[in-house]
């Protein structure tokens, strides 16, 4: 972030080439939770979808919700992850703000 407080948005190009290291922890953490009971699994801070797949594959009769605030990953999130919604977050004093 600057100092004059404006946020600067992800690199889609730099996120793409570390995905392998971001993935795992999130693969570590779903297996991590037995159970998931009735619902919607979010995946929140989505980023360019790429545990849309394994969540889809693992909660196959779920609805899958990719959540995050950047509109630079937006773009790739349809082509990239299977979600069954996207929907766009806003945090600017520590609430989000969710939209469809």
């Amino acid at each position: 972030m600057s100092g004059d407080g404006e946020r600067k948005d992800w690199d889609p190009g730099a996120y793409a080439r570390f995905r392998d290291l971001r993935l795992r922890p999130a693969i570590d953490l779903m297996l991590a939770v037995r159970s998931v009971g009735g619902g919607e699994v979010v995946d929140l801070g989505c980023g360019a979808g790429a545990m849309g797949s394994v969540l889809r594959q693992r909660y196959s009769g779920h609805s899958i919700v990719g959540v995050d605030e950047s509109p630079a990953m937006r773009p790739r999130r349809p082509r990239a992850a299977p979600m069954t919604r996207l929907k766009s977050a806003t945090s600017t004093t520590g609430r989000s703000s969710v939209q469809d």
